[in-house]
């Protein structure tokens, strides 16, 4: 939800030059959550160790812009979502393009080799391997949701 904008006419001024401005979602804007914790190692952390600060946040700017859409009929595929670029879209679509901002594709990535350290349990000192045994492999739940674990099996079930 942060953008560096500049006002136009100087192009060292802030537009929201104090926090005042600052907008951020609290807990009066924002549905009940509910986490589920899963203890689950995770193959390609260090020991097992997964992330536990930034997932609960990922879902909510998608949710934010499919808000958007359901209110209005349009697109937004970039953060932070305003209203200049909600209104970029929908003069858009009423000229008979898309009703959509932001990027039209993505670059190509080339994603390197995924490394493993393997926990103690499985033999492991803490290093990084590329033995294939240690890593892990994409499967599917039954709804189609993509895992990945050592041996295959799902971790996860998002009903």
């Amino acid at each position: 939800m942060e953008a560096m904008e500049y006002r136009g006419n100087r192009g060292v001024v802030h537009k929201f030059p104090s926090m005042l401005e600052y907008k951020s979602p609290t807990t009066m804007e924002m549905c009940d959550v509910v986490t589920y914790l899963i203890e689950d190692p995770d193959p390609n952390g260090p020991y097992g160790a997964k992330e536990v600060g930034q997932g609960p946040l990922l879902p909510i700017m998608p949710a934010v812009a499919n808000a958007v859409f359901d209110a209005v009929g349009v697109r937004v595929d970039e953060v932070p979502i305003s209203a200049e670029k909600v209104l970029k879209a929908i003069r858009a679509k009423a000229d008979g393009k898309e009703g959509r901002f932001g990027p039209m594709k993505t670059p190509p990535v080339e994603w390197h080799a995924p490394h493993c350290v393997p926990p103690p349990w499985e033999g492991g000192d803490g290093r990084a391997t590329d033995d294939p045994k240690h890593m892990p492999v994409p499967s599917a739940d039954p709804s189609g949701h993509r895992t990945n674990t050592m041996d295959g099996a799902v971790s996860l079930n998002l009903n």
